[in-house]
């Protein structure tokens, strides 16, 4: 099995991923679009990878097939959940010989249908990264970022 991966870890090429469908999404928009809709489209917008840690996707698919999972998880999350193991069952079944955590974490690593965010979340998460971006433009701009080299 490969090395597990934290949320640090792919938390940045999450939020990147998300900026750039973001910024794209905005270059698109007609005028006068409503932000709320903007933000439902970001959501359903496919993504390089399920942002989920391997070592989380594990623990909550051997519990889903355990039927030991408890509800807590958002809608979005657990709508994502099940389309894991759905791709995790379609694995098993054409390589059996394959064990359940790499099956796992070969579908996390995969392209997923959609963020699997709540529009909420990503507004909060989008306006945050648009501020740093700003900052850092500010900052870069006033000679004081040393960010520069």
């Amino acid at each position: 099995m490969s090395r597990q991966r934290t949320n640090a870890e792919y938390g940045a090429a999450r939020d990147a991923e998300l900026l750039r469908t973001f910024d794209r999404l905005m270059q698109e928009a007609p005028a006068g679009k409503s932000v709320a809709s903007l933000f439902e489209r970001l959501v359903e917008q496919p993504a390089s990878r399920f942002y989920v840690s391997e070592l989380r996707a594990i623990r909550v698919i051997t519990a889903m097939r355990r039927g030991s999972l408890r509800p807590g998880s958002s809608r979005s999350r657990g709508r994502m959940y099940a389309e894991v193991n759905r791709r995790v069952e379609r694995l098993l079944a054409a390589s059996p010989e394959m064990s359940l955590a790499d099956a796992v974490v070969e579908v996390v690593n995969s392209p997923a249908p959609e963020f699997y965010m709540e529009p909420a979340s990503a507004r909060v998460t989008v306006y945050g990264l648009l501020r740093r971006r700003r900052n850092m433009r500010r900052q870069a701009r006033a000679g004081r970022c040393a960010c520069r080299g």
